[in-house]
């Protein structure tokens, strides 16, 4: 889809299993099951980031792309994943080709907060109460999970497989998340030129002029598409000297696009970036998650997303911390409505499968904070609801995590 939305135009596309809801790829069970113990955070100042853990994300995303698991599907296999990084090896051997790592996560987080403190920018998880960086983290998680992922209705439930009954946190939960580097369909060699799918996601009209012979599709864990967002992320890498030993001009990322799937840091900031910032109508996700937008956007002014005109019900408004699961699950509606709003938003969401699929990535990863540090996250209290649809006769809940009940941003 395309977007021009002030200085900074983005555009995210659908990918993975999640963009057609099916998938053809084998599915098995893993080798071993993580075993889980509650924890409580030792002082009210922690943050989440400083208490996540390699326990924690083996639970998160134990098929992600790269990691060591000769019954993960032919994706990841052998050396297929290897050979697509250009890194010598098989992923079957040992796991230099694990490139979503949690280390690699906050190292990003660590570059993206350098930059804030320095420009008196906002701080990504290091904001409001513990509880809330839950809440904001799970939402972040939740969208990179489904795009990188998505869910199918023939994918096995079972004990520590893709689909699992998780006896932890009481609900089920998808394991998929970071398991596709880029968009079905589409194929880069290294430089980053095409090899298959033929060229995609080009505006030629844009100030960030696209590169011949190269597409700009989903790539990374936001899936970033569209070279102007190529074009505005690498120009702020450079400008900012977020990633200098790689970002090395304005128009590294028009030049070889495949760095933000095949490279974990660019691909994690690339997704930091998006969450952070504000695009015209549209707060950034960080503020609505941590209640730091309360007003209700115009043409010309952000904020959240209005209700339709059909729904008679009351939008939940609240400012700052909330316990009020009306209150979360509008703020996680309107998260997805900044990230794909135009084709799932509104009465789009009754037919679209990947906003119920968001709600219960969401679901499942508060519940997980919960149980694992005791921090008091608020869900949308909607369990598992991957495979189901809205509609009018669903709870105002299910409406508003949905973003079913709101206008799509661009519409108002």
């Amino acid at each position: 889809m395309r977007k021009a939305l002030g200085a900074l135009v983005w555009g995210i596309v659908l990918v993975g299993c999640g963009s057609s809801g099916e998938t053809s790829q084998e599915i098995q069970t893993p080798p071993s099951e993580v075993t889980l113990t509650p924890e409580v955070p030792l002082e009210s100042q922690t943050t989440l980031l400083s208490l996540m853990s390699e326990e924690d994300w083996e639970w998160l995303f134990p098929f992600r792309f790269g990691k060591a698991n000769p019954y993960g599907a032919e994706y990841n296999k052998g050396s297929s994943a290897c050979e697509r990084l250009g890194i010598e090896g098989s992923v079957e051997e040992s796991d230099a080709c694990d490139i979503y790592t949690l280390d690699t996560f906050k190292e990003a987080v660590q570059r993206y907060n350098s930059y804030a403190k320095a420009y008196d920018k906002p701080l990504f998880l290091e904001e409001g109460s513990v509880s809330q960086q839950a809440e904001e983290l799970s939402a972040f998680f939740a969208h990179i999970s489904r795009e990188t992922s998505g869910t199918w209705s023939t994918a096995p439930v079972e004990e520590n497989g893709w689909i699992e009954d998780d006896s932890h946190i009481g609900m089920v939960v998808w394991k998929g998340g970071l398991y596709w580097l880029e968009e079905i369909g589409h194929t880069t060699n290294l430089d980053g030129s095409v090899l298959e799918g033929g060229v995609g996601y080009v505006d030629s009209t844009s100030i960030y002029t696209p590169v011949e012979n190269r597409s700009y599709h989903g790539r990374g864990p936001i899936q970033l598409s569209w070279n102007y967002n190529y074009g505005a992320l690498s120009a702020w890498l450079y400008t900012y000297e977020i990633y200098p030993e790689v970002i090395t001009s304005k128009e590294t990322l028009l030049q070889n696009p495949s760095l933000v799937e095949r490279d974990a840091l660019v691909g994690f900031l690339s997704a930091i970036w998006f969450w952070m910032t504000p695009q015209g109508q549209k707060p950034s996700s960080h503020a609505v998650m941590l209640g730091e937008v309360s007003r209700v956007a115009s043409s010309l002014e952000e904020g959240l997303p209005p209700l339709r005109s059909s729904v008679t019900t009351t939008l939940p408004l609240e400012e700052g911390e909330s316990k009020d699961a009306e209150v979360v699950a509008y703020r996680f509606g309107a998260t997805i409505n900044i990230v794909n709003g135009g084709l799932e938003c509104g009465l789009n969401a009754q037919t679209h499968q990947a906003p119920t699929q968001r709600v219960s990535y969401f679901n499942a990863y508060t519940t997980y904070w919960n149980y694992r540090y005791g921090l008091d996250a608020t869900s949308t209290h909607l369990g598992y609801i991957a495979l189901e649809r809205v509609s009018d006769e669903s709870s105002v809940l299910m409406q508003f995590a949905t973003c079913y009940a709101q206008a799509s941003y661009g519409s108002f």
